[in-house]
């Protein structure tokens, strides 16, 4: 019984040093409600059975303190990935596709937070974007 109890607590911290730096959310989400996922962490969907994860993003919006001739776009890699495992890649921006229709669900961008400004430089880590999930 004590081997039992070791093997448990080191399963557990070799589980929980695995997801250090990523943060997991799991749950039910109301209908239409947004859910902000900040880059690198990953949303579970306990009603509708899948997870979507925040890859990655390429900022090329305007600075809000500058003026510029175009206003620019934000690119953000997400992750959709099934019940069964199946990954599926899928890119919303902020100007052209904001939304995407995966396995049935429609997928839309509503914000990408922060803005970019000249007085700081904006990490991957800090980019938290705001989704609506709408069975269709």
């Amino acid at each position: 019984m004590k081997k039992f109890f070791i093997v448990l607590l080191l399963l557990t911290q070799t589980l929980v040093s695995h997801a250090k730096g990523r943060e997991e959310i799991f749950g039910i989400l109301p209908p239409n409600d947004p859910i902000i996922i900040k880059q690198g962490s990953q949303v579970f969907t306990s009603q509708y059975g899948f997870s979507i994860r925040l890859d990655s993003v390429f900022d090329s919006r305007c600075p809000k303190d500058v003026k510029c001739f175009l206003a620019g776009d934000v690119r953000i890699k997400f992750v959709f990935i099934s019940n069964k495992g199946k990954k599926t890649n899928f890119v919303l921006n902020t100007l052209k596709s904001k939304s995407v229709l995966i396995n049935g669900y429609k997928i839309s961008l509503l914000n990408l937070r922060p803005y970019p400004t000249t007085k700081y430089l904006i990490q991957q880590k800090d980019y938290e974007a705001e989704i609506v999930i709408q069975k269709k």
